[in-house]
């Protein structure tokens, strides 16, 4: 509601009061409240995805102390470590990992494959034959 200047605080019309603090209820956290529609319409384009969790306070003092070093806000460090993490998770199950011994037996099966099985011909000539290939 919006009240002209002079009005007093907490008038809402005739003999009507609110006291703020027996009428406010606020219930979790509003990141946001000071910001003007502008201001949050920008914040709204650039991030439109919202993540939050709980943490041990010590982790949350580590994660804190981690931005601070590096000159960045709490929220910018955990979201560039969350996603370094997640890009390396998803690049890591991309990935076979040989020992030697397994990199000498795949290159070898590349450079001398053994020769071709005459079961495999056989499906080979079926494949062809279903699906009128030849």
């Amino acid at each position: 509601m919006f009240f002209p200047a002079g009005f007093p605080a907490g008038f809402i019309g005739e003999g009507v009061r609110l006291s703020p603090k027996k009428n406010l209820t606020l219930y979790g956290n509003m990141p946001y409240i000071g910001l003007r529609r502008k201001e949050q319409a920008m914040l709204d384009e650039k991030k439109t995805a919202r993540l939050e969790a709980r943490l041990p306070a010590e982790v949350h003092t580590l994660l804190k102390e981690a931005a601070d070093l590096q000159g960045r806000s709490l929220s910018d460090f955990v979201v560039a470590s969350a996603r370094e993490a997640a890009e390396e998770a998803i690049a890591r199950s991309n990935e076979i990992r040989l020992t030697q011994a397994e990199q000498k037996r795949f290159a070898e099966a590349i450079l001398n494959p053994p020769p071709v099985a005459p079961a495999l011909r056989k499906a080979m000539k079926n494949r062809e034959r279903l699906l009128d290939l030849a």
